[in-house]
C-alpha cells in the first residue's frame, strides 16, 4: 500500500513540475472529512494534495490526501476524470477510556466535474478504496466507498 501511495505521489509531483495552472479546492466527504487542498493542472491531468479533519462529541480525526486524475471525456460543462486517491488519517475517540489509531486508504476514483465558470468547478469524486487500520480497530483490512463533494477554483 505504501509503494502504491508513493507512486501516486511521484506521478503527482511530475504533473506539478509541468503545470499549466494552480487550483485550490475545498470539500467534504469520506474518508477525509472537511478538507482544503492545493494542486496543479497540466493539460488534461490534475494533481492535488489536501489536508482536513472532522470532529464530533468525544471523537476527532485529522487527514492528509493526495489525488491524481486525468480527464477522459468532456462534453459542454461536464467532464469525467479517472485516477487514484490515497488518504492517511489519525483518529482519537472516547471520554473516560481513550482509543486511537490510524487508517490508510488507497484506490481508484472517478470524478464528475461541472464547470460553473472558466475558473470554478463543482466536483463529485467517488470510488471504492482499500483501507488498512492500525491501533484500536475491529477491522484490519477493509473496503469502503469513498465519496467527496468539492469546489475547485483555478488560481
Amino acid at each position: 500500500m505504501r509503494v502504491v501511495a508513493a507512486v501516486i505521489a511521484m506521478m503527482a509531483g511530475a504533473q506539478l513540475a509541468r503545470a499549466d495552472g494552480t487550483v485550490f479546492q475545498a470539500g467534504v466527504g469520506a474518508p477525509g472529512g472537511l478538507t482544503v487542498g492545493l494542486g496543479a493542472r497540466a493539460a488534461r491531468w490534475q494533481a492535488v494534495a489536501e489536508v482536513g479533519g472532522a470532529a464530533a462529541a468525544f471523537v476527532g480525526m485529522l487527514s492528509a490526501s493526495i489525488q491524481l486524475h486525468r480527464e477522459v471525456r468532456a462534453r459542454g460543462p461536464l467532464t469525467i476524470a479517472v485516477g487514484a486517491s490515497a488518504t492517511h488519517l489519525g483518529w482519537l475517540a472516547g471520554s473516560d477510556e481513550m482509543v486511537s489509531g490510524t487508517v490508510t486508504t488507497i484506490g481508484p476514483t472517478a470524478q464528475l466535474r461541472y464547470a460553473r465558470s472558466r475558473r470554478t468547478e463543482l466536483v463529485l469524486d467517488a470510488g471504492p478504496v482499500l483501507g488498512r487500520c492500525r491501533g484500536d480497530c475491529d477491522m484490519r483490512l477493509f473496503v469502503m466507498p469513498a465519496i467527496t463533494l468539492r469546489i475547485v477554483v483555478g488560481l
